[in-house]
């Protein structure tokens, strides 16, 4: 009687094990016909939405140019140096504009004191006490918006994220999980530097109301961090600065 049991016990487990081994194998197959049909239509599960390999092209053609452009800057800075030793006080003068144009322009690598402000997505978990949907957790473009406003109102005289300068032509987009500042994408922690009066720029960002309000949600959700600094050094813009339609009024 004992035996028979142990027969129909291991028949039954046996039964298990095959059924559950054509239930992964069907599985399997759905899942490799899935990535077949997605190769087939063009259709890549990278979040960038292109074949890995073109987006790793992309960035190597990016950091090529971007050299290229750093390199013709230091060869610009060095023609204008370079006249401005030639003793004529007419170049001396041109050169001065020039150098003030560049340093406006964003064109120049500027360092003085400012602030460091750090924005990242909240480390937290949400909780139902709390009036904050998941949205609030995360660190979006707006947040970036209105930091660099801030700032701006402030009086910060040159400002940058992530070694990406800002000038007068930059864009900030959000794009998934990351941001694209000057057509570079950059993801977080941010890092949002700005020349000017510490103590200033440190006062608009905390204001009551403020964006940085200590009882403000970026604050208590732990996502953002203000610090003043007698050192903060703002690289130079790196995009373009070439216009293809806008022209000077005669």
């Amino acid at each position: 009687m004992d035996t028979e049991k142990n027969n129909t016990a291991r028949r039954y487990w046996l039964w298990q094990v095959t059924a559950l081994a054509l239930f992964l194998g069907l599985l399997l197959g759905t899942v490799l016909r899935a990535q077949q049909n997605f190769t087939a239509q063009n259709i890549y599960s990278s979040r960038y939405g292109v074949p890995p390999s073109v987006y790793r092209d992309q960035g190597k053609r990016i950091e090529e140019l971007t050299k290229e452009n750093q390199q013709l800057q230091q060869e610009k800075t060095k023609l204008a140096t370079a006249l401005s030793e030639s003793g004529a006080e007419k170049l001396q003068a041109l050169n001065r504009e020039l150098q003030a144009a560049n340093t406006f322009a964003g064109f120049t690598p500027l360092q003085g004191s400012g602030v460091i402000v750090t924005l990242n997505d909240s480390p937290l978990k949400p909780n139902p006490a709390w009036p904050y949907v998941q949205e609030d957790y995360i660190i979006h473009d707006m947040h970036i918006f209105a930091v660099v406003n801030e700032l701006r109102v402030a009086g910060a005289e040159a400002i940058a994220i992530n070694d990406q300068r800002l000038s007068a032509r930059s864009a900030i987009r959000c794009e998934g999980p990351t941001v694209r500042v000057n057509y570079t994408q950059v993801g977080v922690p941010l890092e949002i530097r700005a020349i000017g009066d510490p103590q200033a720029l440190a006062s608009g960002l905390e204001m009551l109301g403020g964006l940085l309000d200590p009882k403000s949600s970026l604050v208590f959700l732990k996502m953002a961090k203000v610090t003043k600094s007698d050192q903060v050094v703002v690289p130079a813009y790196s995009g373009g600065s070439d216009f293809k339609y806008a022209k000077p009024v005669p």
